[in-house]
């Protein structure tokens, strides 16, 4: 650039003060720092007002590249890169500059994601801390200290645990503005559908707004992984196009797990989680306004025997004292079911209990929809250590109050439990049939069990389509009618990688 420079202007090497320097320049043989190339376009601009030369667009490149916020260490070229082309191996130097694909770099935009790895709080967790991490922190706040406004370096940064960064990290100047990336909501997940299928055949019964709203709660790695699975048993089944059928399935074994078929189950333990699933989803129908039942099963899938999924009429963000009860009453339901049924209790009940348990705390002590206690909140939440958090609590309230919580989450879960109950008691001729269909048919939809509750005939059970085996290639073929053998190609030899590869 120096030499287009004067070449430009007409200028030769000895008009310059230190014209072995400027030779040197160009040659490459010495990298100028940012005071030298200030000089030598000074004494450019110099030589151009006194032999009156205007100046050059290769000037012009070469002034603004001196006067930039740039600091010049051991630079070997400067080369014009698309704006397009991504930028690899960005580190920082001893003059603090940011060194990209050997390059320095002026305007980027520099992500770092899983900023909790370093930017966790200081001072915090077992034995005080982690050094080593900590004086990466320590440096990276001076770093960005040092950033000015005209430098063009943007600091973009992700993490899925905020509570647990450091506030040094969020004070103006840093990262100072905070976007929150929430779950997707139903249209969200739709376009998120057509962004993952714009590449596979669809069959015309796919609803991709069906699908959306059947998928409350997942992400956009959730969905993609459903659609490949959807892909994947499409072509099991040696189907040219994804169906319907394709996607449900495959939704199910993202929400709910996979199917365990080859699990050896007694036909007692078969009748009583019939039974408990039937318990949950008939009183769930019973009650109104709760959630509608999108699928029973008894078939074991992933650590559970059965399970009642629930498909919500609307995305909703909070939640009433009622929806909660009425929440509660449908947990407990599997549990009154197996006592009212067999006159005993069993294991399969254990997951609903914990978390019915869980709720009616929380309602207690930090919801507030506990009648004796009032709208007051007990207790901190627990913090983890190993999350940077500190180890010690304090309860802030006394054992009085703590004997109170207990008997008021109990309330609850009985008042909850004794509800179930009665619908169950009023109800048992439902609650036979739709243990007895469990029973046969495995799996019930939420149109089945409606249609079975209101007194018809579901229609028969259709067949499982089983997986077709792909067909053999032609050579096999013909060696199995000649009764040969077929010979295995070997591998070719691997290509030569280069070194450092």
């Amino acid at each position: 650039m120096i030499r287009s420079a004067r070449q430009s202007l007409g200028m030769g090497q000895r008009a310059f003060r230190r014209g072995h320097y400027v030779s040197n320049y160009e040659r490459g043989c010495v990298t100028p720092s940012r005071t030298s190339l200030l000089s030598v376009v000074d004494e450019m601009d110099v030589w151009r007002e006194s032999n009156q030369v205007a100046r050059s667009d290769e000037l012009e490149a070469l002034t603004s590249l001196a006067d930039s916020a740039i600091h010049w260490s051991k630079v070997e070229m400067i080369e014009r890169t698309a704006t397009n082309e991504p930028v690899y191996d960005l580190c920082l130097d001893r003059h603090n500059c940011f060194i990209a694909n050997n390059l320095v770099v002026h305007n980027c935009i520099v992500f770092v994601d899983e900023i909790d790895a370093v930017g966790r709080h200081r001072g915090a967790g077992l034995g005080g801390g982690h050094d080593e991490r900590e004086q990466t922190l320590n440096q990276l706040l001076v770093e960005m200290d040092g950033f000015d406004s005209n430098e063009g370096v943007i600091m973009i940064a992700a993490t899925n645990r905020p509570d647990v960064l450091d506030p040094a990290l969020m004070r103006p100047g840093r990262f100072d503005r905070q976007i929150v990336v929430d779950w997707p909501d139903v249209r969200g997940r739709e376009g998120i559908f057509r962004v993952h299928t714009r590449g596979i055949p669809l069959s015309d019964d796919v609803n991709l707004q069906q699908l959306a709203r059947g998928t409350p709660g997942l992400a956009g790695a959730d969905i993609a992984n459903m659609v490949n699975e959807a892909a994947l048993l499409a072509a099991r089944r040696n189907r040219k196009k994804v169906t319907m059928e394709d996607f449900e399935n495959a939704k199910d074994k993202v929400m709910l797990g996979t199917e365990r078929k080859s699990l050896v189950m007694t036909e007692g333990e078969r009748k009583s989680t019939a039974y408990h699933e039937a318990g949950h989803a008939l009183v769930t129908w019973l009650l109104p306004g709760s959630e509608p039942v999108d699928k029973v099963t008894i078939i074991p899938r992933g650590r559970a025997l059965g399970i009642t999924s629930y498909l919500p009429r609307e995305e909703r963000h909070s939640r009433s004292k009622e929806d909660l009860e009425r929440w509660l009453c449908s947990a407990m339901g599997g549990r009154a079911a197996e006592q009212l049924v067999f006159d005993h209790l069993t294991t399969g009940a254990a997951s609903d209990l914990e978390n019915a348990t869980a709720l009616a705390r929380r309602m207690v002590c930090e919801l507030g929809m506990s009648e004796n206690l009032g709208p007051l909140t007990f207790g901190k939440k627990e913090e983890m250590v190993f999350l940077g958090r500190e180890i010690s609590s304090h309860k802030d309230y006394s054992e009085q109050t703590a004997v109170l919580i207990d008997q008021e989450v109990r309330t609850i879960i009985e008042g909850a439990y004794n509800r179930a109950m009665g619908l169950l008691k009023d109800n048992t001729d439902k609650l036979h049939l739709l243990a007895k269909t469990l029973l046969e048919r495995e799996v019930l939809d939420g149109t089945e069990m409606d249609r079975l509750l209101r007194g018809e005939t579901l229609d028969p059970v259709k067949p499982v389509e089983p997986d077709s085996k792909p067909e053999p290639p032609p050579t096999e073929i013909a060696a199995a009618r000649s009764g040969e053998t077929p010979t295995i190609e070997p591998f070719s030899p691997p290509a030569t990688r280069p070194a450092g590869a």
